[in-house]
C-alpha cells in the first residue's frame, strides 16, 4: 500500500511546475503540506486540504474564504488518489477561475506518477523474490517442492514446451551457412536448437 512521502510529493510539484506558472503543494493524507514550490509552507498544516480530506471532493478557494482558514491561499485543492484510496491532496496556489483548467490535467499527471512508483516498487519486489528463489535453488537443503510452490508463485516458467527434429545434413562445404538458413526457418530461435 503506497504512502505518500516527501520525496515523490516534491517530485510531483517540481514537474508540474516546469510546466505551469502557479505554486502546485502536495498535502498528505493528514493534510500537512509534504511538497510545494514555495519552501515556506512545507510542513505546515493546510486547512484546505482538511476539507477536501473529510469530503473526498474537491475545494475551490477564492481570496474572501482564504482570509478565514490558516496555511491557506486562494486556489484549487483537489483529492488524489491511488485506485479508490485517498492517499493525499493537490493544490494549484491562484485565482480558482484561473487555474480551474489546469487542476484536472495536474492531477492525472500527479496520479500517473503515483502509479509508476508502484509499478517500480512492483518490479523492485519481484526482482528480489526471484533472487531469492535463486539462491534457494543453488541450497542443497531446500526441497525441490517448496521450489516448485515458490516459482509458480512467482510465476517462473520451468517448463518449456520442446518438440524434437533430427535432421542429417550431408558433409560436404561449409555447414554455417545450412545452419543460418536452418535458424532462419525455426524463426531465429537458436537458443532453443541441441
Amino acid at each position: 500500500m503506497l504512502e505518500l512521502d516527501s520525496t515523490l510529493a516534491q517530485h510531483i510539484v517540481d514537474r508540474a511546475m516546469a510546466i505551469l506558472p502557479h505554486n502546485i503543494n502536495v498535502m498528505d493524507a493528514q493534510g500537512m503540506i509534504i511538497g510545494s514550490g514555495d519552501p515556506s509552507r512545507l510542513h505546515t498544516r493546510h486547512e484546505g486540504a482538511q476539507l477536501v480530506l473529510a469530503n473526498r471532493r474537491v475545494v475551490e478557494i477564492d481570496a474572501q474564504a482564504a482570509a478565514c482558514l490558516r496555511g491557506v491561499k486562494p486556489g484549487v485543492n483537489l483529492p488524489l488518489l491511488h485506485g479508490e484510496r485517498l492517499i493525499g491532496v493537490l493544490g494549484i496556489t491562484g485565482d480558482p477561475e484561473l487555474v480551474r483548467p489546469y487542476a484536472e490535467l495536474v492531477r492525472m499527471a500527479a496520479e500517473m506518477l503515483v502509479e509508476h512508483r508502484v509499478l517500480q516498487a512492483e518490479r523492485h519486489w519481484q526482482r528480489h523474490q526471484q533472487e531469492a528463489w535463486l539462491r534457494q535453488l543453488l541450497d542443497p537443503q531446500q526441497s525441490l517442492a517448496s521450489l516448485e510452490v515458490e516459482a509458480e508463485r512467482l510465476a517462473l516458467q520451468l517448463a518449456w514446451p520442446r518438440q524434437m527434429c533430427l535432421l542429417r545434413l550431408s558433409e560436404e562445404g561449409d555447414p554455417l551457412p545450412r545452419q543460418a538458413r536452418l535458424l532462419a526457418a525455426l524463426g531465429g530461435k537458436g537458443e532453443h536448437l541441441v
